[in-house]
């Protein structure tokens, strides 16, 4: 299948170049975001209709779980993997050009009723939920609110979508009751669909491990450290499964994370 990367256009680039500018962008497009908002609906529902969407949400890990799968599955990483709140995820969709086969795109909340407007703006076909943290303790007060609010984006799949879940989180595998999706799991625990053995740390370089899946065992090479950085590997291929494409190149890209 062949990919392309989402770029953003030359405006969102200079929006993009400092803190600053970042800062007086963020303001100005939370003002008009109804409006963005309302396009990229649009655009979803029509122009992008093809397009497969996967969303990347979850407590911990999305960022570097959202670099691994744009890597990965198109070759390149968005420059709005940095960017996974409101506005910036119509963005997402607005930048993302007509007959590209997949974008990947995080979505980050802060409080109850975030969520819902990022469903119906991204419809998503693949949801990955890396964690269920406290990260949000203070706006949602418990686990239970938060993996609830962050449920309302695995329900938004319909019959022929996928969730990826990560396996050694209960709260996680708990959203797997939420949808009549296809769901396949990934972590470290020999139980789920996509799992790591013989997990060695190559200091300086990174990490080596095998990659355990119903298509066979793969050696990976990571620049990641650590056991706990590998679920956006694994999450990656996982998500390759689902949608019928070859590991073997997808793994050698990720080399490169």
């Amino acid at each position: 299948m062949p990919t392309h990367p989402t770029r953003p256009s030359a405006g969102h680039k200079l929006l993009l170049k400092s803190p600053e500018r970042r800062h007086l962008a963020a303001r100005g497009l939370h003002l008009v975001q109804p409006l963005i908002d309302l396009v990229a609906v649009g655009a979803r529902r029509t122009l992008l209709r093809r397009t497969r969407f996967v969303v990347v949400i979850g407590s911990l890990g999305k960022t570097t779980t959202t670099r691994a799968l744009s890597l990965g599955l198109t070759g390149a990483i968005s420059r709005y993997s940095q960017n996974n709140a409101g506005p910036w995820n119509s963005l997402a969709v607005l930048s993302t050009r007509p007959g590209t086969p997949i974008s990947v795109v995080e979505v980050g909340i802060s409080k109850p009723g975030d969520m819902a407007p990022r469903t119906r703006v991204l419809r998503p076909d693949v949801v990955v939920v890396t964690s269920i943290a406290s990260e949000h303790h203070r706006s949602f007060g418990t686990l239970e609110n938060t993996r609830a609010e962050k449920a309302l984006m695995v329900e938004a799949l319909d019959d022929s979508g996928t969730v990826v879940l990560n396996g050694d989180d209960d709260h996680v595998l708990w959203l797997r009751g939420r949808t009549s999706a296809q769901a396949l799991t990934f972590g470290t625990g020999h139980g789920n669909d996509v799992h790591a053995t013989d997990i060695e740390i190559d200091w300086p370089h990174g990490t080596r491990f095998t990659l355990v899946c119903d298509a066979g065992k793969f050696t990976v090479r990571t620049r990641l450290l650590g056991e706990r950085t590998l679920n956006a590997i694994l999450a990656t291929a996982a998500v390759a499964i689902s949608q019928d494409l070859p590991l073997e190149p997808i793994l050698q890209r990720l080399e490169q994370l």
